[in-house]
């Protein structure tokens, strides 16, 4: 076993060792959940599709935004500024700056924070939105953590919140799913904000 599988493993125990200690509920499994509302056969034959047929997951932070805008404006989210290409979006109902981070690699979030840091100032300045509360959606295997940001001091002015987000590919197929099956989405709902922790 890896260092890295090690760290993944330690930190999911101790995961679930709070989460008893706090009297929280153990969080279903995607599989599970998707299985106990019946559309597990569903959503595989949609992520087969995305893969296959629109190859959806090479370039997936091109793909992701449609969708994602979608599910938002269906509960009637008021949100500005959704760039797909800059990767952002503030959402006026939270007042969150939310930003979307696909790469894996730890090393990416230098560069990340530089964009971050411009899209705040565009909005603040530009747009004269001033907000409180940041975001940032990552991949879990990436483990960001929040001492590993404490050295960007832009973001002390903020309540910062860090969205692990198992695997993007699956988080694009249930928005895709959404989109297309108006008769799934009262069940799809709860199971995306389980998987997003309520934070899109």
């Amino acid at each position: 076993m890896s260092k890295e599988t090690d760290v993944t493993s330690n930190r999911l125990l101790i995961q679930r060792i709070s989460d008893i200690l706090l009297g929280k509920k153990e969080k279903k499994s995607l599989k599970e959940a998707l299985k106990a509302d019946s559309l597990l056969e569903i959503y595989d034959e949609t992520k087969k599709d995305l893969k296959i047929n629109v190859e959806a997951f090479k370039n997936i932070h091109r793909k992701f935004f449609d969708p994602l805008e979608y599910y938002l404006e269906s509960f009637n989210i008021k949100i500005e500024e959704f760039t797909s290409q800059l990767r952002f979006y503030y959402n006026y109902e939270t007042d969150t700056f939310c930003y979307f981070v696909f790469s894996e690699e730890l090393s990416v979030i230098d560069n990340e924070m530089l964009k971050i840091k411009s899209s705040i100032e565009y909005l603040n300045f530009d747009k004269k939105i001033n907000f409180k509360n940041i975001a940032i959606f990552v991949p879990a295997k990436m483990e960001l953590n929040y001492s590993y940001l404490d050295k960007y001091d832009f973001l002390k002015d903020y309540k910062l919140n860090i969205v692990d987000i198992q695997d993007f590919e699956d988080l694009l197929t249930l928005l895709e799913l959404y989109r297309l099956h108006f008769e799934y989405q009262p069940k799809l709902k709860p199971i995306i904000e389980n998987y997003t922790n309520s934070s899109l």
